[in-house]
């Protein structure tokens, strides 16, 4: 065995110090170090996405409350009435059932609705009675919306007007069934 002098070992128990020290440091202090830095970087960018899809999240609820009021509100406007009906009482309260001719159509919304989609022209009408009828179905409390209006110059007169108007509706598919 080795003889060391007091000196010796005192070298050598500091060196050995000092080698424990740098493994502590380097196996624990400096990783640390780096994790510190890494999260001190990415927590504000985490909380900011957190935040924004808290917001999203409420948007979707919110969005998700509107569309089962609307869903309510439609199965109610559509009990016992459908587009179809609406417009041709239009039509007679106008005086316009005899210039006209109606057609219809139903897309599937889902499995519980459908937009019936109704084509109507109109023959040899004037501007007043057009613009009466249009403001008389955008009055009515059944939520019938204008998907397309094309109006021209009717051939046989110059004060008439000859127009193709578009108009939909959401509507209960068990209302829509009846027709």
């Amino acid at each position: 065995m080795i003889q060391l002098t007091t000196r010796e070992r005192q070298l050598a128990f500091g060196l050995l110090i000092v080698v424990c020290l740098w493994a502590l440091y380097g196996l624990f202090i400096k990783p640390t170090n780096q994790r510190l830095k890494t999260l001190r970087r990415v927590v504000p960018q985490k909380k900011l996405a957190l935040q924004e899809l808290s917001d999203k999240s409420r948007q979707l609820t919110l969005l998700r409350e509107k569309t089962a009021v609307l869903k309510t509100t439609i199965a109610a406007a559509n009990s016992g009435s459908t587009l179809l009906p609406h417009l041709e009482n239009s039509l007679e309260k106008c005086r316009l059932t005899p210039k006209a001719s109606l057609d219809w159509s139903s897309q599937p919304l889902g499995t519980d609705y459908c937009e019936r989609i109704v084509a109507l022209k109109l023959n040899q009408i004037t501007l007043p009675e057009l613009t009466g009828f249009i403001s008389r179905v955008q009055s009515d409390p059944a939520h019938i919306n204008i998907k397309s209006i094309g109006i021209q110059k009717a051939p046989a007169a110059s004060d008439l007007l000859d127009a193709e108007i578009q108009f939909s509706a959401l509507e209960y598919n068990n209302a829509a069934a009846q027709g």
